[in-house]
């Protein structure tokens, strides 16, 4: 990964690569080991490699995550935060100065208007995970927009994630 990173930096500098890093992810029946020790190696060598645009980094519960505040305190540029969190209380992150950006990148998938729905406090679609990564549009692009006339019609397994 750190060659990569190197060689992309080297085409046009630091500060236009951002890397997205998802410690702790499991997928299937692969598991992560040694996350601590593994994830302050590369922060550490990532921080060497000058200002990048910024560190993404993906959390199945971003408020209980022990190693997002360890990377955030160790990072020295910008994170980019996502993990399960409702729109308040990435805004809260924000203004705390936890987080600098935020990524809505799974619901945006389950919930095509996600900004108008967030603008609106309307109730939010939850993915289907059993379809994510899997081949086809089902899971994709069958989710409904937002309908005031229609609410039950317009919300698929409805989530608590709501602004």
């Amino acid at each position: 990964m750190l060659e990569v990173v190197d060689a992309v930096c080297a085409v046009r500098g630091p500060e236009f690569v951002a890397i997205k890093l998802t410690p702790g992810f499991t997928i299937g029946e692969i598991e992560e080991a040694d996350i601590d020790e593994k994830y302050s190696y590369i922060i550490k060598e990532l921080n060497a490699r000058g200002d990048l645009l910024f560190l993404h980094l993906w959390f199945n519960d971003l408020k209980q995550s022990e190693i997002y505040r360890k990377i955030r305190n160790d990072f020295k540029g910008k994170i980019l935060a996502e993990g399960s969190l409702t729109a308040d209380e990435y805004a809260t992150g924000i203004e705390a100065g936890t987080m600098d950006l935020i990524g809505f990148g799974r619901m945006f998938i389950s919930n095509p208007d996600l900004p108008l729905r967030l603008a609106q406090d309307a109730p939010l679609s939850q993915p289907d995970y059993e379809t994510i990564y899997t081949p086809g549009s089902k899971g994709y692009t069958d989710y409904p927009s937002w309908d005031p006339t229609d609410p039950e019609g317009s919300v698929v397994n409805p989530t608590e994630l709501t602004n």
